[in-house]
């Protein structure tokens, strides 16, 4: 019974946080995990079936729902499954060498930029059952000259929003870029390197900006935030992660199910008085230790707190900080509305919100309204500039017409990603209000989506049979009920998932596992 119990408090303490949204999910997730730790311990299966049947008292009348149980990711598994990705994705090459060892993998080969390299390691910690990742590609970019590539690195950070008046200290030599300066968060910083991560002809970056805090923070104040952020967001599962702060460092401790969930739990950490972030003792453990569980509040947000949680996230990101942004709930429907500079701070204000607990629609009334006096010509230069910038976009035959700060983009691109990196550029430009993608991809393009067939008819390729079972592989470990459906690469996706973070995590899922269009029907339920 000792086990039933501790296996018992183990499934509670992963459910909890999905029971705030619905109760379903939250009783997969238990039985999921129960079943696990069965498999682990056969022998105890008299105990495990008492533990179950008080786990059915407890959940408040809800019936057992039969549900998909992850188990152990094999190496075989991690290296097709990365390698399909790889392979299917526009922006990676698809020669990219992967090994995995115990779920460590070793990424080598050749890729054209560092934008390239670091999407490939993306790719490969968004695979469940990845417990570390060896960046060991190489980059070899197109050569620029260093003068030249130093002119487009300083062109890239003034026409940012939020490093223009940084102004760091920027060398390039042989291709390999040198930046340093003082910054007053680590999120300026993080923002700086991907600019220049993402400027073609870049061969390494040397990051020596230093986060220098303006207002020095109390630790245990910082550490009271932070967990409190861990608590209020929908990916990761604050009772496993440890936080503590000494002299505004941050170390984070404990484990995570994932790398995806480590990079979110690291991410939560950019506060204003955070000098740097400590997360190598936070480790990637596919199931938890029964020992080190500690149940959770399972106490949902209020409307209130909910306010709270966002108005506090919103603060805390560079882009949309000094933009005075409203913020109402009303039964977990979160309502935005004010005025920001650019289209990407009006989406990160939104992605702000979406990983709050508790949150079950957004409705974003957020303006853009560009403060200065810039010109049509001027901003449709300044896109052209960032196309041609761009790695992925500097030779597709891509051109931006703007009337009214409205932007129609044109032409051909070869993939979807080239044609959707084309729109996230225009949309982080100064004076861009409105962006219309009518770029036609010219390779793949499958029917419409209204000629996507009933769940009877039509027949499945062999392709789209892959994908669809990919993506169901990966969603095992999604709380929610999802139906997938696939043809021509078109993927449709109906039912119920427990928050519009996991909504567009699923979404995720389809690009990353070879979607070429994705039709997101999926409901939240709190």
């Amino acid at each position: 019974m000792q086990f039933a119990l501790s296996g018992l408090l183990s499934a509670t303490r992963f459910a909890a946080k999905h029971w705030l949204f619905t109760r379903k999910s939250g009783f997969q997730a238990v039985a999921s995990l129960l079943h696990n730790s069965f498999l682990m311990k056969k022998k105890r299966n008299n105990s495990l079936a008492v533990a179950v049947s008080m786990l059915a008292v407890l959940s408040f009348g809800v019936s057992p729902v039969q549900s998909q149980v992850p188990g152990p990711v094999l190496d075989t598994e991690i290296v097709d499954s990365v390698k399909r990705r790889i392979m299917l994705d526009p922006g990676v090459n698809s020669g990219v060498l992967i090994v995995s060892d115990n779920g460590v993998v070793t990424l080598s080969g050749t890729v054209s930029s560092l934008g390239e390299r670091r999407r490939a390691a993306e790719i490969t910690s968004n695979k469940y059952g990845v417990t570390a990742v060896i960046n060991n590609l190489n980059v070899s970019p197109t050569n620029v000259a260093d003068s030249i590539l130093l002119e487009r690195l300083n062109t890239a950070l003034i026409n940012d929003i939020v490093t223009r008046d940084i102004d760091p200290a920027v060398s390039v030599v042989d291709g390999k870029v040198i930046v340093s300066g003082e910054v007053p968060s680590l999120a300026e910083r993080n923002i700086i390197e991907k600019i220049l991560f993402n400027i073609a002809g870049v061969r390494e970056v040397e990051n020596r900006i230093v986060v220098t805090v303006p207002d020095r923070v109390e630790d245990e104040a910082l550490e009271n935030r932070i967990e409190a952020r861990l608590r209020s967001d929908v990916l990761v599962d604050s009772s496993l992660v440890n936080v503590s702060v000494t002299s505004g460092i941050v170390t984070l401790s404990g484990s995570v199910p994932s790398l995806r969930e480590r990079d979110r739990a690291v991410a939560l950490c950019y506060l204003p008085g955070v000098a740097n972030i400590d997360y190598g003792d936070l480790r990637i453990v596919y199931l938890p230790e029964p020992e080190t569980v500690v149940i959770p509040d399972a106490t949902p947000l209020s409307d209130a707190e909910i306010k709270a949680v966002i108005s506090e996230s919103i603060s805390y990101n560079p882009r949309v900080s000094s933009a005075n942004i409203g913020v109402t709930v009303d039964n977990g429907v979160v309502s935005l509305s004010g005025k920001v500079a650019t289209i990407r701070a009006r989406h990160e204000a939104q992605e702000a919100t979406l990983g709050t607990v508790g949150v079950v629609d957004v409705i974003n009334q957020i303006v853009v309204s560009p403060n200065g006096s810039l010109t049509d010509a001027d901003i449709a230069a300044a896109i052209d500039q960032a196309l041609l910038l761009d790695p992925y976009t500097e030779s597709v035959d891509i051109g931006a017409t703007v009337v009214g700060g409205n932007v129609t983009l044109t032409g051909k691109a070869e993939t979807p990603y080239e044609r959707t990196r084309a729109a996230q550029i225009a949309s982080g430009i100064v004076g861009v209000t409105a962006v219309e993608n009518t770029i036609v991809v010219t390779v793949g393009n499958g029917p419409a989506p209204d000629a996507l067939p009933s769940a009877d008819e039509g027949t499945v390729s062999d392709i789209d049979l892959m994908t669809r079972q990919a993506i169901e592989s990966e969603l095992r470990y999604v709380p929610g009920n999802v139906a997938v459906k696939v043809e021509n690469g078109i993927v449709l996706l109906q039912g119920t998932v427990n928050s519009y973070y996991t909504r567009k995590r699923v979404e995720n899922i389809a690009f990353f596992e070879g979607a070429k269009q994705v039709i997101n029907n999926l409901e939240v339920s709190r």
